[in-house]
């Protein structure tokens, strides 16, 4: 995650530092930000960023990106923290600049928020045209960027019914850019709450609960009742949360993302005990 603080932890490790030691380190694994933060860094960097990366790789970065949301953060670091619309504006402004750096040796574009000019662009990217480039994001304003410029689209802690009405929308927002609404890749990132009986996993929720809701660092979170919580993340037992995916998977969508608060041990019970039920 592209984070410099997060509901308490003790050192978050800066995104793009991390993913550098990664590309390294491994050479199968694909790696990326889910999702990076436009505001942090200014877009011909990242594109530079991005494209260093894909080469360190041998074409293994994904582009993960996002308009931005966490309004303390900005607060402590300095930074100026516009309206929502404006924080979409500049995240589109910032995909065209990035694209038309990865697609020419030179360029230049100069729109409200961001210009270059005559911007020396190398290196040149593995992955052709471009690394995927993955957008964050679930509002009707996002989801028309996702439409015009995204590869993947990720939609996180959202219910059925919700996912389905943001699919709808997507759909009606590449009717509209003529873009064909098969070639982006939808995915969703959901949190897992798993426990071998259900008292274990009531006592989790709960505990999960009250440390995303009412954490004092983290005034900028929205309270909501915690069936709805729930609704938005897969909770319950091995057996539970494989049913729960195995009607996700039945969805518009190509990807589900876990993870989250998972420690050793609840992840060596779901990668036992949900993924060989849900694969199949």
């Amino acid at each position: 995650m592209d984070h410099f603080t997060y509901h308490g932890l003790p050192a978050v490790l800066e995104c793009y530092t991390t993913l550098s030691a990664l590309a390294e380190a491994t050479s199968k694994i694909r790696i990326g930000a889910l999702v990076s933060c436009n505001s942090y860094r200014h877009p011909p960097l990242v594109a530079k960023m991005i494209a260093t990366l894909d080469v360190i790789s041998n074409g293994r970065i994904n582009f993960g990106i996002g308009a931005g949301w966490k309004q303390d953060e900005y607060s402590m670091c300095g930074y100026e923290f516009p309206e929502t619309l404006t924080r979409i504006e500049q995240l589109r402004e910032s995909l065209l600049v990035i694209r038309e750096m990865w697609a020419n040796p030179t360029a230049s574009f100069r729109g409200k928020h961001y210009h270059i000019e005559d911007m020396q662009c190398g290196p040149n990217c593995v992955q052709k045209p471009h690394p995927p480039i993955w957008i964050g994001g679930k509002g009707k304003n996002m989801l028309k960027v996702v439409a015009e410029l995204g590869d993947y689209s990720n939609i996180e802690h959202s219910s059925l019914k919700d996912y389905r009405r943001r699919t709808t929308i997507l759909k009606e927002q590449c009717k509209k850019t003529g873009r064909n609404y098969d070639d982006i890749t939808k995915s969703i990132d959901m949190e897992v709450i798993i426990g071998k009986s259900e008292d274990e996993v009531r006592r989790k929720l709960r505990q999960a609960y009250n440390n995303q809701y009412f954490d004092s660092a983290d005034k900028w979170v929205k309270k909501i009742p915690i069936d709805e919580y729930a609704a938005t993340r897969l909770v319950g037992t091995p057996d539970q949360c494989a049913s729960q995916l195995k009607t996700w998977l039945k969805e518009d969508i190509d990807y589900v993302l876990v993870g989250w608060t998972m420690n050793v041990d609840d992840w060596t019970l779901f990668a036992e005990e949900v993924i060989p039920t849900v694969s199949q």
